[in-house]
């Protein structure tokens, strides 16, 4: 695909997205209405199996730039293919399964000129508001590094060679994170707002997110003393211990029966497959540690 030749764009929305195709038309949608309309959205397509590409073809909007990939990478490596054709002097992040304010892009570029700074981190909000055990939902009002509302300078991003293929699961938003934030100030825009879909949980997604501990390791072993573990990183890490409160659902599984967020049927029945989920974080985080030769239990 060819560069366009028109003049380059104030800001690139890099996105990436791997059979989400049933969300993405309208986080598309909210990219496409924004107050701020200096931009370009480049997509690139983790081999999907899902209709993603004619979804997006559906749109027909130039802004939008598709690639897909001829066999699925992950998401570090998926990522620093978004950042390839990427134009725009700021470039933004959010996932399909998200739907930015209105006024997300004015608001970030509205940080960047207020501040000598490299990166924005905004704030994330559940679409709707869940306890339920059976339903995931993901929040950020703090500062974490989360690619679903995160902003980088395009000069950082190649400065520091982009993310880290390694991290092929996830974190590779927070690893570039702490590593970018030794060159400069990344600032937290409370007022950057992203709402995030809350999705129920399947199996797979109990598993997934086990699995994905592995790069949880991988940073803790890169960054040991960096802060950001004990203000924002979602598993606690106390010395050697990594989301210690593994222990009471392995150890007392009965008590995830008196849990508040059994709301439904469906939370009951999602308990058996919590409890295997953790003994497989608790072996993925094990064999992760014994590669990474870093004491962690």
């Amino acid at each position: 695909m060819n560069l366009p030749s028109s003049p380059p764009p104030l800001v690139t929305v890099a996105m990436i997205s791997r059979n989400m195709a049933e969300g993405l038309g309208e986080c598309l949608a909210a990219l496409l209405n924004q107050t701020l309309q200096d931009f370009e959205i480049v997509l690139v397509d983790d081999r999907s199996r899902d209709g993603t590409k004619e979804r997006v073809e559906s749109l027909k909007d130039p802004r939008i730039r598709y690639f897909r990939n001829e066999k699925a990478l992950g998401y570090g490596a998926t990522r620093n293919i978004s950042l390839q054709p990427a134009r725009g002097k700021y470039v933004f992040f959010t996932d399909a399964d998200c739907l930015p304010a209105k006024d997300w892009l004015e608001r970030g570029v509205a940080i960047y000129q207020a501040k000598r700074c490299i990166g924005v981190t905004g704030h994330t909000l559940p679409l709707r508001d869940s306890s339920k055990r059976s339903e995931r939902r993901v929040v950020s009002f703090d500062g974490r590094f989360m690619t679903c509302n995160l902003s980088f300078t395009r000069e950082i991003l190649e400065a520091l060679g982009g993310f880290d293929p390694a991290f092929d699961v996830g974190q590779e938003d927070v690893e570039f994170g702490l590593r970018a934030k030794r060159e400069g100030e990344i600032a937290y825009a409370p007022k950057m707002v992203v709402y995030h879909r809350v999705e129920p949980y399947t199996l797979r997604r109990l598993f997934t997110d086990a699995r994905r501990y592995k790069t949880q390791v991988m940073i803790f072993k890169r960054y040991p003393a960096d802060e950001y573990h004990k203000r924002h990183s979602p598993p606690i890490v106390k010395g050697v211990f990594l989301k210690p409160e593994d222990w009471w659902i392995i150890f007392c599984p009965f008590l995830l029966l008196r849990s508040p967020a059994n709301q439904s049927w469906h939370d009951f029945w999602l308990i058996p497959f919590v409890f295997l989920a953790t003994l497989y974080r608790r072996l993925v985080i094990w064999a992760t540690a014994l590669r990474e030769r870093i004491l962690l239990i």
